[in-house]
């Protein structure tokens, strides 16, 4: 979730969206921000020196019903667009969640984003965040950077496809596979009352 930005932050969207079992959900400005570099970079001074809460379009109603955010965008001297303060304040509900902060940026880092995030949610757990530069966001390597990250913080596909089975495994004596499909007894990776075995 957060505004896409055309381009590199879009880009690491697109790794986690296809490493982790997540819904995407857009934050698009009414005014959009210029494409030339150095209106863009002037537009946002404005923005940061008169404290503006610039308005976005649509909404997301259901936040509530997610237990883990990710909130990310492109990130300007060390700091989230002021876009994100206004979205912030329209929605307390995300207090009391956990949320992993992302973004692309210029050389800068991830910057304050976390502590802006602990500043509006003093209740939310707020997760490692991960930012990586816009001239190598296109690298293979990134993407291996956003699938180490995704594992470390246990949100990967693979690491939620083995909490979804802990969580819905109440039948004793059942094995059931990574997928989460109940096993008959083939080889593998299976987990049965909650914890892993290995069946050779």
């Amino acid at each position: 979730m957060g505004y896409v930005e055309r381009g590199n932050t879009a880009i690491m969207v697109d790794y986690i969206k296809e490493l982790a079992d997540v819904d995407v959900f857009e934050i698009v400005p009414v005014v959009a921000y210029p494409a030339d570099y150095d209106e863009c970079t002037a537009y946002v001074t404005e923005e940061i020196n008169e404290n503006r809460r610039p308005a976005y379009k649509d909404d997301i109603a259901n936040l509530v019903d997610y237990e883990t955010i990710f909130i990310g965008g492109p990130i300007w001297w060390g700091r989230p667009p002021m876009l994100f303060r206004t979205f912030f304040e329209q929605h307390p509900e995300l207090d009391g969640k956990t949320i992993i902060p992302f973004g692309t940026h210029g050389g800068s880092g991830v910057g304050s984003y976390a502590t802006l995030i602990k500043e509006y949610y003093p209740n939310a757990t707020v997760l490692e965040s991960l930012g990586i530069s816009g001239i190598s966001i296109r690298n293979a390597s990134s993407k291996t950077m956003v699938e180490n990250w995704l594992k470390r913080l246990g949100v990967d596909k693979q690491s939620t496809a083995i909490q979804n089975v802990r969580t819905n495994a109440v039948n004793k004596g059942v094995s059931y596979s990574l997928n989460g499909m109940r096993s008959t007894g083939q080889r593998g990776i299976q987990i049965r009352n909650g914890n892993k075995y290995i069946n050779r």
